[in-house]
């Protein structure tokens, strides 16, 4: 059972290689690349000899002295290029005794997870995260630019006595099976708790809480005993399936559990090394063919697509040049049909007089004209004008189709050009909620927090700027980053809209509010005397411009670049090729966040993670209004 479990490197497995870990340190980081989203190849220089250290945060690090067979498929990833390439590594350790590796390299840390979904970090010598493969905010931790970096919750560690009391609690109090309690609340993987109760004679499909605190103990210092037995020497047991010969696991300890299988002592970092990169490689070249299954479904659509469109275009065409000859052919069969002659002698009857008719569906009401080779169909129950119509109507549908797998198609194609998983530089202004106005491109922010709100009046609002405040509280401070154009009167407007539809009016359902505006010289920080202003508060001096009744109303979609933002449904227009607009409404949050992903997936040709949608929503209930698919203004 545990022989078939998913297997990646677990911490024994790392301080069993350590020393092959070890052997990166002092060396020099000489390029790395990426495979697909989540495979990395470090290629590092050492001695005179290269090692490559690879990357996956479903299998975690692993060393090995040979050339990748995958080389082709190596992409540039510039962000990991930009902070790492051509520097020392100096240190490599574990963190909180669980699947996190910290390499020190020169001015920055490389932090390696593979714990939960995975990450790969880059923080400074202050532990600030300078950049993330995957920035997300969680319930213990946040990964986000500019944060404190903390690591994942340190697991309950079964050789740690203080603690024992607290775990033994913890485990008998599990509903789950003694081996899914155990794996979930340690760090301690499933074939040594799997194997040790085998050693005790104990039943690995109990529930935890039916055993009692004696045979937990007992189990305890069993799974202690296999851990120091499998790191006291460099090798492993290979655990092959006698039928097909080839290795199901390697593990570090003998498996009494598994003896129907047939075991091999082996080399332990050397047969590791090489059975997790071979799933590693055969991960990649199924993610590959699948995406060449993909595109050729592609081609295949927009080849389909053309035809049927050449084909009913040239029907069209016949039908509008020989309106007298069809109209002619369908009273014909109407009138013989009325006089009730059987279909046989029907099609008789018209054939001889049209020659060109190939067939007739009575039933369906179809007949097919051969004209030069091609298959002119007209629906007998429906006049010549109609047959062109229905034909426009099927061309305009296809058209929209083809559009759609050109533009997957297109987007295959220049993703292969640039890399398909680089990723760019983080904005600064990304940090904040932000949009670019529709004529002039003026950048729009506005905070997520009063801390943020404090950040933007403090450092970013200059005296020319113009700042904008929803009439309610608990509203974003907005701010339009005036250059060298001043806004027009409908660009203010859709910073309004952008202001209002963040803020508390949305949630608690109101359909409009007030927006009033100012320049950046209007706002200070100061507080009248004797007077204090909280975090994320302001003092407004001088005339307020108010915006009336401002519709609460927002759009998310993809840009041109391919790009998912969110706007006010002002600037949509200008600024979007596909999107939903959203105003308050009754529909939950979550059932709207999987809405929209539907939507963007499946009219817009993008796949965008959940929770990156949710993070860009605001707080509170949704209406879908309207969908606008390949807008013909932009």
């Amino acid at each position: 059972m545990s022989s078939k479990s998913g297997r990646s490197i677990t911490i024994i497995d790392l301080y069993k290689t350590w020393n092959r870990l070890r052997e990166l340190e002092s060396g020099k980081i000489v390029n790395i690349y990426q495979v697909g989203e989540r495979t990395f190849f470090f290629r590092i220089r050492r001695n005179k000899k290269t090692i490559w250290l690879v990357f996956n945060p479903k299998f975690g690090p692993l060393v090995t002295y040979n050339e990748p067979p995958i080389r082709n498929l190596f992409q540039p990833t510039e962000p990991l290029r930009r902070y790492l390439r051509d520097k020392k590594l100096k240190n490599i350790s574990v963190i909180n005794n669980d699947r996190v590796l910290r390499l020190d390299i020169e001015d920055y840390v490389l932090i390696l997870e593979w714990v939960r979904e995975g990450n790969i970090i880059i923080l400074d010598k202050d532990s600030i995260i300078r950049y993330a493969l995957f920035y997300k905010k969680m319930r213990d931790r946040t990964i986000e630019r500019g944060e404190t970096y903390k690591p994942p919750p340190k697991q309950g560690d079964l050789f740690e006595m203080q603690n024992l009391d607290f775990l033994l609690e913890r485990i008998l109090s599990s509903k789950r099976t003694i081996v899914a309690t155990l794996s979930i609340l340690t760090s301690i993987p499933g074939p040594f708790i799997y194997e040790a109760l085998y050693r005790l004679g104990l039943n690995p499909e109990w529930k935890a809480k039916k055993y009692s605190i004696d045979e937990i103990l007992q189990l305890i210092r069993q799974i202690r005993y296999i851990v120091l037995e499998s790191l006291k020497k460099p090798t492993g047991y290979k655990v092959y399936d006698k039928n097909i010969n080839e290795p199901i696991n390697i593990l570090p300890f003998f498996p009494q559990h598994l003896s129907q299988y047939k075991i091999k002592e082996v080399n332990y970092s050397d047969e590791l090394t090489r059975f997790l990169l071979k799933k590693i490689y055969n991960h990649i070249e199924a993610s590959q063919k699948a995406e060449k299954g993909v595109e050729h479904e592609v081609d295949k659509a927009v080849f389909r697509f053309t035809s049927l469109i050449e084909k009913y275009q040239k029907s069209i065409n016949f039908l509008k040049n020989n309106v007298y000859l069809v109209e002619s052919i369908i009273n014909d069969y109407n009138t013989l049909r009325e006089q009730k002659v059987n279909w046989e002698k029907i099609e008789e009857i018209l054939k001889k007089k049209y020659p060109n008719i190939s067939s007739i569906d009575h039933e369906k009401k179809i007949l097919h004209l051969k004209v030069n080779e091609e298959d002119i169909e007209i629906k007998l129950d429906k006049s010549v004008y109609k047959n062109i119509e229905e034909l426009h109507n099927k061309i305009k549908t296809i058209k929209d189709k083809l559009k759609r797998a050109e533009k997957i198609k297109k987007e295959k194609t220049k993703k292969q050009e640039i890399g398909r998983y680089v990723k760019k530089e983080k904005r600064w202004y990304e940090d904040f909620r932000f949009f670019f106005t529709s004529t002039n491109k003026i950048l729009v922010i506005a905070g997520k927090s009063a801390g943020q709100n404090e950040l933007l009046v403090r450092r970013y609002l200059r005296p020319n700027d113009i700042f904008l405040h929803a009439d309610i509280h608990g509203a974003p401070a907005t701010i339009m980053r005036i250059e060298k154009n001043h806004p027009n009167e409908r660009e203010i407007h859709e910073a309004a809209q952008f202001a209002a539809s963040f803020s508390n009016a949305w949630k608690v359902g109101l359909y409009s509010v007030d927006v009033y505006w100012v320049y950046g010289n209007q706002v200070s920080k100061k507080a009248p005397s004797g007077e204090y202003l909280g975090k994320g508060s302001f003092m407004i001096y001088g005339k307020r411009n108010y915006i009336r009744g401002v519709k609460l109303s927002l759009a998310i979609g993809v840009t041109e670049n391919d790009e998912v933002v969110i706007v006010p449904e002002l600037a949509a227009e200008n600024s979007l090729q596909c999107y939903l607009i959203l105003q308050p409404g009754r529909i939950d949050r979550k059932l709207a966040v999987r809405k929209v992903q539907r939507f963007l997936k499946e009219k817009c040709g993008i796949s965008v993670d959940k929770d990156l949608i949710e993070k860009m929503l605001p707080s509170g209930g949704f209406y879908i209004y309207r969908e606008v698919v390949n807008n013909e203004k932009k």
